[in-house]
């Protein structure tokens, strides 16, 4: 049995200052991507999180759940139970500082990055949010 990645990507809504998924599971998405990343890589897990793989290399110790956390992520989550754990999210922003270090790891996790990127939305306003299953 393998451990999976399980991703929700929310942007800010000005106007309310709540994030919202747009690429992931629930009710209020409004932008697809067909290749989110949903594979194993336990050496982007590792980067992410320390998860399957040791913490030298980890971006940071897992947040959990963010307080704002949007719907979609909140069912994604509840969905899974006990059975998600190492909850996270990364800002754009934050993620972008690691992208060297995210590319040597995973070339598809980077091309969604990229993709991300090329829409014109302020990166400290998408949100990366995350958990892992086994």
């Amino acid at each position: 049995m393998g451990c999976d990645i399980h991703i929700t990507t929310e942007m800010l809504n000005e106007h309310d200052n709540k994030f919202y998924s747009f690429i992931g599971y629930g009710d209020d998405k409004f932008l697809s991507y067909n290749d989110c990343p949903r594979y194993r890589n336990y050496e982007l897990f590792g980067v992410l999180a320390g998860v399957r793989r040791g913490g030298e290399d980890m971006i940071s110790e897992p947040r959990g759940i963010p307080k704002d956390a949007s719907t979609g992520y909140k069912e994604a989550a509840e969905a899974y139970g006990e059975d998600g754990h190492s909850h996270s999210y990364f800002l754009l922003s934050e993620l972008f500082l690691h992208f060297d270090k995210i590319k040597s790891v995973s070339r598809e996790f980077s091309n969604y990055m990229t993709w991300l990127m090329s829409l014109g939305i302020p990166f400290d306003q998408i949100r990366i949010c995350f958990f892992f299953d086994n």
